[in-house]
Order: structure tokens, then C-alpha cells, then sequence
């Protein structure tokens, strides 16, 4: 009796080992980077919200603070070139106050009168500095917006200090009692002198030192709870869907693995008998026997 090699059996379309484990080492690379940026951004929330009581409300981190341009006064520069447009973060780092020089961009937190009410305004600022300056033995930064080009019929400086403390200019505008007049070149023709009006006085934070429109989406993004939370939440859900995936996976019972392994596994080419179940090999063995007799009743006869 001949023997069928069974090796022609379709073989199952799920996938080898090798990509099976390609995929989870994948899948655990996703997970640790998750991790790691939502880590990233809880830590960057803590270290803002310690650092903010001691920089006016405006988060350091590691001595840089990043701030979002809210207006145009430092769109351009003078002759109509864009600088830093609205919703452009600029990343500033805590340099010497001595250290600044004309044409630096700085950030400071400044005080003015705010016109037809009886409050003070307070807000952070960048601007460029044109000058410098002394009162009472407190030098200061002479700065104004860049943006003379879309504005060139606004003849304001501001002074910036290294410090408020002592400091009677920064108190007159709190108190609401400045009147302040700096006389310097003029931004149209410098070959002229011009007086400016002095509309506020602050302290000196830090020195521009870039600018991405990249970061200041997502530092508005981060400004916003609903957006801090999906950016959060969406990485957390993805990290939890897997891990459950793989908890499902660890639980799969034996018998389903064994079942599958037999299901998915190429029969072994050396073995003709290996793929058949019990009951099919007990027929072969009662065929084989049969025609063993048979064959051995036909030598008989011959004889």
C-alpha cells in the first residue's frame, strides 16, 4: 500500500513569530513614549506652577520662560519685514540686566495708566530697545514696540529697571501719578530729535533669545483645560486599550494555544503521519496490517 504525503495541506495565513514579535516590540516603543510625554507634560505644568510666584505669574523652566505674542506691536520691524506675529511663542532666557544692548528684544512686566478708569494696567511685554537711561541712580532700558511700520504715528517708549524695589518711576505709575517725557532720535528721520511719551515703567524678566509659531499652538493649546486634558487623556486611553489587549492575550487559555498552534503549524515534511488524528492512524495501521495478510495469503497459494 502506498502512502499520500500530506504536505500539500494549506497552511494558515496568520502571522510567523518573527512578525508577531516585531509587532509587540512596536506596540511597547509606542507605549514608552506615551508614557514619557505625558510624563514630560506633568512635569512642565508642576515646575510652571512652582516658578510662577516669583516671575510675576509667568512660568520658568530651568531658566528660560516662553511667552505667546498677543499683539502686533512687535509684528514687523521697521521697515515692514514680519518679526513675531500674533500666536508666535518666544523662548527668552534670564540674562544680565547689564548685559542688554540696543536693538535686544525684552521681556518685562510693566505698569501704565489705563486712560478713563481709575485702574492700573499690568501686563508682561516684549519690545526692542532703542536707549538707555538713568533716574536717580537707577539705570534703565529705553524700549518701544518694533512695529513702526503699521504704526508710525505712535511716539511711545517704555522704561525698563532691573528692579522695583526703591524705585520712584515704577511708584509714580503705580500710584498713578507719572508724567514722564523721553527725548530721543526720531524712528522716521534720524537725523531728529522728537519727545516721546513715557507710558510705562516696569521690570526687566528676560532676553528674547528665539520665536516658533509651533510652540505657540501648543502653549495655547496647554493654556486651555479642555485642551490640556485631551492632550493628556488621548495618550492615557491609548496606553490603557493596549495594556488591556495584552492582559487578554496573557489569559488566553492553554488548550486555545495549543489548538492554534496546531491549527497555524506547517506540517513536518519528514513525517507523512504527522497532521493525522488517532482515529486516522488506527485505520492506516488496520489497512496496512490487512494488506500484509493479504499479500502474505497470495505467497502461499503460489506455493
Amino acid at each position: 500500500m502506498e502512502i499520500k504525503n500530506i504536505n500539500n495541506t494549506p497552511t494558515s495565513s496568520s502571522p510567523s513569530p518573527k512578525k508577531k514579535n516585531v509587532v509587540k516590540i512596536v506596540g511597547r516603543v509606542i507605549n514608552t513614549i506615551l508614557i514619557i510625554f505625558i510624563a514630560f507634560i506633568a512635569i512642565i505644568e508642576i515646575v510652571g506652577l512652582a516658578s510662577k510666584g516669583s516671575n510675576y505669574g509667568v512660568p520658568t523652566f530651568f531658566g528660560f520662560q516662553v511667552e505667546n505674542v498677543v499683539t502686533d506691536s512687535m509684528a514687523k520691524d521697521e521697515k515692514g519685514n514680519t518679526l513675531y506675529p500674533v500666536g508666535t511663542a518666544l523662548v527668552s532666557k534670564k540674562e544680565d540686566f547689564n548685559s542688554i544692548k540696543v536693538n535686544d528684544n525684552v521681556v518685562f512686566y510693566g505698569y501704565a495708566l489705563q486712560p478713563f478708569t481709575s485702574n492700573v494696567y499690568q501686563a508682561t511685554v516684549v519690545h526692542k530697545v532703542i536707549d538707555f537711561g538713568e533716574i536717580n541712580g537707577n539705570k534703565y532700558l529705553v524700549v518701544r514696540g518694533a512695529n513702526t511700520y503699521d504704526h508710525p504715528d505712535k511716539y511711545q517708549v517704555q522704561y525698563v529697571f532691573a528692579s522695583e524695589t526703591n524705585n520712584s518711576v515704577i511708584d509714580d505709575f503705580k500710584n498713578r501719578s507719572a508724567s514722564y517725557t523721553y527725548t530721543g532720535k526720531d524712528f522716521k528721520d534720524e537725523t531728529k530729535s522728537v519727545n516721546y511719551s513715557v507710558t510705562m515703567a516696569g521690570v526687566y524678566m528676560s532676553k528674547v533669545v528665539g520665536a516658533s509659531g509651533f510652540i505657540g499652538g501648543l502653549l495655547n493649546t496647554l493654556s486651555s483645560p479642555t485642551g490640556l486634558l485631551l492632550l493628556i487623556l488621548i495618550p492615557a486611553l491609548i496606553i490603557i486599550i493596549t495594556s488591556v489587549v495584552d492582559i487578554i492575550k496573557i489569559k488566553k487559555t492553554p488548550e486555545e494555544e495549543v489548538g492554534s498552534k496546531n491549527k497555524n503549524e506547517k506540517v513536518d515534511s519528514s513525517n507523512p503521519l504527522e497532521g493525522l488524528s488517532e482515529e486516522e492512524k488506527e485505520k492506516l495501521k488496520q489497512e496496512m496490517i490487512q494488506e500484509m495478510l493479504n499479500e502474505k495469503n497470495k505467497g502461499g497459494d503460489n506455493k
